[in-house]
C-alpha cells in the first residue's frame, strides 16, 4: 500500500512540475508528414492540411537575353522564390522544359502561390518580376519567363516602358493601350506584295523586307545580276541573293543605295525608308523596354546560324538575309544588314547590322554599290 502511494505522490509532483510527456509535433518531408521532435505542426492534422501534395519546381521555358550582350563568358541567372535563392541557371535562350528532372532548380515546395525573381548574376541591377509561381499537386510545376521579362509596364508618354509600379503586365497588353500612334495590319507596295506592319513605340515597321520591282510610281528598278554592271551602275538596282529568286522568300530582295535614295520612293505610299535617327529611336525604344539590347528581340525565331536565333518579340521578322559586297554574295544565315536613308560621306551610307553571334543591332555604313534589304516606317 505504501508503494502505491509513493507512485501515485511521484506522479502528482512530476505533473505539478511540468514534466508530462510533451505532444508530438510534426514535419512535412516529401508530402508525408512526419513526427519529429522539432516539427512545424502541432498536430498531424495541420501537417497534412499544408503537405499533402508537393510539386517540383523546374521553371523555365525559356529567358529572353537576360544578361548584358556585351558578356563573353558563360552568362548565369538566379532565381528566387519568395526572396529565397533557389539556384542558378545557364542562360540558354532555347531551354524546353524538364520535367522531373534532377537539373539545379528542382526542389521541393509545397502547394501554394510564390513570387518567383530572377537576376542576372553579373548584372545585379537587371532583374525580372516578380512572377506568380502557382504549385499545384503533382510532381512537376513548369514556369515561363517570357514576354513578362522586364514587367510590369507603365505607358509614359505614348511609349511602354518597365516599371515596378506599372499597371499593365506584359508588354503587349502595355502597347495596345498606350501608343499614340494606329498601326494598319498590313500595307502593299506598287507590285502589290504584302506586307505586315508590326508598332515598335510610336513607329509602324514593315514587317518584313522590301521585294519591289518599282518605285513608288511605276518606273521599273534595274535588276542587275552582272558583278561588272552592279559595281559599275550610277543609279538604283536590285538582285536576288546569289541570283536566285528561291532567296525571295523570305529574305526579300538586294537593293543598292542608288535605289533607296532616288526621289520617285521605293516605298509604298505613305512610306519610307527609315533615316538612321529613325533606326535608333525604334532600337532605344526596346532597350528602355526590356533592359538589353535590342538583336534579339529582332531576329526570328529560326533560321539563324550557330544557334543565333532569337525571340521575335516584336513581331519584326529579322532574318538573316546576307548582303552583296561589291560582286560577293555573302553572310546569308549569318547577318541581317539594311539601308537607312542616311547618307555618310558622298560614298557611303549608314546601316544596321544584326550577327548572329550578337544581341546588339550595330549602327555602321557600307558603299553605296553594296547590296542590302530595306525596311519601310510610316510616314
Amino acid at each position: 500500500m505504501r508503494i502505491l502511494i509513493l507512485i501515485f505522490l511521484t506522479c502528482a509532483l512530476l505533473f505539478a512540475y511540468g514534466c508530462k510527456k510533451e505532444e508530438a509535433l510534426y514535419t512535412c518531408i516529401s508530402g508525408n508528414c512526419v513526427e519529429t521532435d522539432n516539427g512545424d505542426y502541432a498536430s498531424k492534422e495541420d501537417c497534412q492540411s499544408f503537405c499533402r501534395a508537393w510539386g517540383d519546381i523546374l521553371v523555365w521555358t525559356s529567358i529572353d537575353n537576360p544578361c548584358p550582350g556585351a558578356i563573353l563568358f558563360d552568362k548565369q541567372i538566379e532565381v528566387f522564390l519568395d526572396g529565397s535563392s533557389i539556384g542558378t541557371i545557364t542562360e540558354n535562350y532555347q531551354s524546353a522544359p524538364l520535367c522531373g528532372s534532377s537539373g539545379t532548380l528542382t526542389k521541393e515546395y509545397p502547394v501554394g502561390t510564390y513570387n518567383l525573381t530572377a537576376k542576372c548574376s553579373y548584372d545585379e541591377n537587371t532583374t525580372w518580376g516578380p512572377f506568380n509561381v502557382t504549385i499545384n499537386e503533382g510532381s512537376c510545376t513548369r514556369f515561363e519567363i517570357s514576354e513578362t521579362v522586364g514587367g510590369p509596364y507603365a505607358c509614359i508618354n505614348g511609349n511602354c516602358s518597365s516599371d515596378p509600379s506599372g499597371t499593365y503586365a506584359t508588354l503587349s497588353d502595355c502597347q495596345n493601350e498606350c501608343s499614340t500612334v494606329t498601326c494598319p495590319s498590313s500595307v502593299s507596295d506598287i507590285d502589290g506584295n504584302t506586307y505586315l506592319v508590326v508598332r515598335i513605340g510610336n513607329q509602324c515597321w514593315t514587317a518584313s523586307n522590301l521585294k519591289t520591282l518599282k518605285y513608288r510610281d511605276g518606273t521599273d528598278i534595274p535588276n542587275i545580276p552582272d558583278d561588272n554592271q552592279w559595281i559599275a551602275t550610277s543609279s538604283g538596282a536590285w538582285c536576288y541573293y546569289d541570283n536566285n529568286s528561291s532567296n525571295n522568300t523570305p529574305y526579300g530582295k538586294l537593293y543598292n543605295w542608288d535605289a533607296i535614295n532616288d526621289s520617285r520612293g521605293i516605298c509604298p505610299t505613305g512610306w519610307h525608308v527609315p533615316t538612321d535617327a529613325e533606326w535608333s529611336e525604334m532600337t532605344s525604344f526596346i532597350s528602355s523596354v526590356t533592359g538589353n539590347e535590342p538583336g534579339n528581340y529582332l531576329k526570328t525565331t529560326t533560321g539563324w546560324q550557330n544557334s543565333g536565333n532569337g525571340n521575335d518579340q516584336y513581331d519584326f521578322s529579322a532574318y538573316p538575309a546576307g548582303n552583296r559586297f561589291a560582286s560577293l554574295f555573302e553572310d546569308k544565315g549569318e547577318l541581317a544588314l539594311w539601308w537607312t536613308a542616311t547618307d555618310y560621306d558622298g560614298f557611303n551610307a549608314r546601316t544596321r547590322m544584326i550577327d548572329y553571334s550578337s544581341s546588339y543591332v550595330f549602327r555602321d555604313f557600307e558603299n553605296h554599290w553594296n547590296g542590302l534589304s530595306c525596311r519601310c516606317v510610316m510616314d
